[in-house]
């Protein structure tokens, strides 16, 4: 009796590509870029709370759009302070008038009282346009311009 040839090969074909894909693996891969508390799509799914105005200082001289979750779109809209824990306002800054084209997007997220006092029980962020964070918390420099709205609950724009 004659054996099948090739019986053996398709199991031998699969070992020898995973052999050699693992061979070939980074050992040390990159680590997944940390990103932002807020959802990529915070164009659509978050309220927007602020129209496109130019922000010649405070941001780098964006135009900048402001967004807001269900938490924080009444408290924002109606000026209702302190904002509740999980309030999220996200401002898209954009390189054009008409905000079509995000450059980069900057949040604050607040926390629970007593979180962190030093910094207003907010945690800032700033991403690139993919969500992607620029910095972990970028709190000293942005914490410190909002310190002139504390009685905003250091949110310096208005709708």
């Amino acid at each position: 009796m004659r054996k099948a040839r090739g019986s053996r090969a398709p199991l031998a074909h699969a070992s020898l590509c995973l052999l050699l894909a693992s061979a070939c693996s980074d050992p040390d891969p990159e680590p997944a870029p940390k990103l932002a508390f807020w959802p990529l799509d915070f164009e659509t799914s978050y309220a927007k709370v602020r129209d496109c105005r130019l922000s010649p200082a405070e941001h780098d001289g964006y135009y900048i759009q402001v967004f807001a979750n269900s938490a924080a779109e009444q408290a924002y809209v109606e000026g209702l302070y302190p904002f509740a824990p999980g309030s999220e306002l996200v401002k898209g800054e954009y390189e054009d008038d008409a905000c079509a084209v995000l450059a980069r997007t900057s949040g604050m997220q607040k926390l629970e009282p007593g979180s962190d006092p030093e910094l207003a029980d907010w945690q800032w962020q700033r991403a690139d346009r993919q969500g992607h964070l620029k910095t972990e918390t970028p709190a000293r420099s942005c914490a410190g311009c909002h310190e002139a709205c504390e009685s905003s609950d250091y949110t310096c724009t208005e709708p």
